[in-house]
């Protein structure tokens, strides 16, 4: 059995809201993901040698399209969500006070780790490149709304009890299609090599950051209130994009499969994991655009002008993205 095999057995969407250990246990899938699809990426890079660029008018060989790239996108997502967490920024913040000496009381083996993830700060991408990264690879303004009604139709098909719904079926089919092009067309390159040391930078963090040494230094009983509390927002946002990380990733990586769709639905264990997934983004999502204040499909543009930047962004993507 393969290290996925093994941890997929127990990565599975859950009933309660996410933990720090099940957060830790995504990480754990996400990075045996990078790890079983490196020599398929490789020999994906070899192929393109050339830098051909996707053709995103359709497949005029007639070939069916190879979307196994795509799974590099589904741990990649996991880091988007913990991105705006303020996960790694806050691992960054800590690692600094304490070797400016401003934290001064021991740390226990929490101070091993925060010990590497200094030493390693120049080897890794830094903030601004991982935002850049990550917020060109999942849009929000056409990613968010186009993986809501994905999640949307996962869930109709949850109270079908065995009674099909061609019209359901169709409109889950459409909208896996859509995205799947759109992923395709940001999976090449060096995007896909990213994962992995923005992961490895991520479980290193969270093997400080939980450590009850270092939440009762900052007076905090958990993960999610030390990064509410470093990000200056409320301990429940936190959360939310957590569960929405560990779901979103558990979607992405079954779109890329070869046969993902409704006909999958015939397999009881893959609908439930899925319907369960789906459920738990839709609520998490929900969650922190109902928030005062708050909007996923916010603009990046600090000026405010929205239209503008949505305008000039809207130039580069095909007509059937905008």
């Amino acid at each position: 059995m393969t290290r996925l095999s093994q941890i997929s057995s127990r990565f599975l969407p859950v009933a309660e809201p996410i933990s720090p250990q099940q957060l830790e246990l995504a990480v754990d899938f996400a990075q045996a993901l990078v790890m079983e699809n490196s020599p398929s990426l490789a020999q994906t890079m070899q192929a393109l040698s050339d830098i051909a660029l996707p053709d995103l008018r359709g497949d005029i060989s007639g070939q069916a399209r190879d979307y196994s790239a795509l799974k590099t996108l589904a741990p990649l997502y996991l880091a988007f969500e913990l991105e705006q967490a303020g996960l790694l920024t806050t691992a960054e913040r800590i690692s600094g006070l304490f070797f400016s000496g401003a934290i001064d009381q021991s740390l226990g083996d929490a101070e091993k780790a925060i010990n590497q993830f200094w030493q390693n700060r120049h080897k890794r991408l830094n903030q601004s490149e991982r935002e850049t990264l990550l917020q060109q690879t999942f849009e929000a303004r056409f990613f968010y709304p186009q993986f809501s009604k994905l999640c949307e139709a996962v869930t109709a098909l949850a109270d079908n009890e065995q009674q099909r719904d061609f019209q359901e079926e169709v409109s889950l089919d459409i909208i896996l299609q859509s995205l799947r092009e759109y992923f395709y067309s940001r999976s090449l390159g060096m995007i896909t090599f990213a994962s992995e040391d923005i992961l490895n930078s991520i479980s290193l963090a969270l093997t400080f950051l939980k450590a009850r040494a270092l939440l009762t230094a900052f007076g905090v009983h958990s993960l999610w209130g030390l990064l509410a509390v470093s990000a200056d927002k409320q301990e429940y946002k936190v959360r939310q994009h957590a569960e929405m990380a560990s779901a979103g990733m558990y979607i992405i990586n079954w779109m890329a499969t070869p046969n993902a769709g409704q006909i999958q639905f015939s397999n009881p264990q893959v609908s439930s994991r899925l319907f369960s997934a789906a459920h738990r983004w839709l609520l998490a999502f929900a969650t922190l655009e109902s928030s005062p204040g708050q909007s996923l499909f916010a603009s990046d543009n600090s000026n405010g002008n929205s239209s503008s930047t949505h305008n000039s962004a809207n130039q580069n993507l095909p007509a059937w993205m905008t």
